[in-house]
């Protein structure tokens, strides 16, 4: 990671008081990718539309899809970094693509597992 992008990623730290998004601890310092794997991480790293702040617990359950969803993950993005929510940009990187109905389908549950 250049030293350019490793600036960015911790502006985006400070930017939101280095704040969990999922939980709201304050130990929120880790950039967590929402694509991965070989096709898209090389991308999604650079991308802020792909990205979410969280402490390393949350870091940790984001990366079991069968609890957090990619579309799951773009909707905790859309509540808490609405500003630079993406669905185009994230889906020209990524494999598969993504659908706002059903990011829109986790609202209710995402709002309820990290209190927003």
């Amino acid at each position: 990671m250049d030293s350019k992008l490793k600036k960015a990623r911790v502006a985006y730290c400070h930017e939101h008081g280095c704040l969990c998004f999922a939980c709201g601890g304050a130990g929120g310092g880790e950039v967590h990718e929402i694509l991965r794997g070989n096709a898209c991480r090389h991308n999604s790293v650079k991308v802020r539309s792909c990205w979410l702040l969280l402490c390393h617990s949350c870091h940790e359950l984001m990366g079991d899809y069968s609890i957090w969803s990619v579309e799951k993950q773009l909707c905790l993005k859309l509540l808490v970094d609405r500003e630079f929510f993406d669905l185009e940009e994230v889906n020209s990187i990524s494999v598969k693509k993504r659908d706002m109905d059903k990011i829109l389908g986790y609202m209710k549950e995402v709002k309820y597992e990290c209190g927003l």
